[in-house]
């Protein structure tokens, strides 16, 4: 496979279930969702014509640090949002009543 095409791949094939895992903070799928890259390469010992790489292991957990990231940044800027999308909205309803 492309090397970049391969990185794209190990990174979104955990961020995405990253995303679901941090938002529920579930302490046993986050657990079994650290273990999934090493295992992944792990059982490529056994594969015929396959072999483990550990950039692949490094390249996972970037996806699983993303995720965890988009996850956090979410929680700190939706107070922010509500606030200012409640604003707008007050604006908007004091303007139609102005009218």
């Amino acid at each position: 496979m492309d090397t970049k095409l391969s990185v794209l791949y190990h990174v979104s094939v955990l961020f995405i279930p990253s995303l679901g895992v941090f938002a529920l903070k579930r302490f046993n799928m986050i657990i079994l969702l650290f273990m999934i890259p090493v295992l992944g390469e792990a059982v490529q010992f056994f594969m015929p014509g396959r072999t483990p790489d550990f950039m692949d292991i490094f390249h996972g957990y970037l996806g699983i640090l993303a995720g965890y990231c988009c996850i956090r940044l979410w929680k700190e800027l939706r107070p922010s949002m509500k606030k200012v999308l409640f604003q707008v909205n007050l604006a908007e309803k004091l303007r139609r009543a102005a009218k």
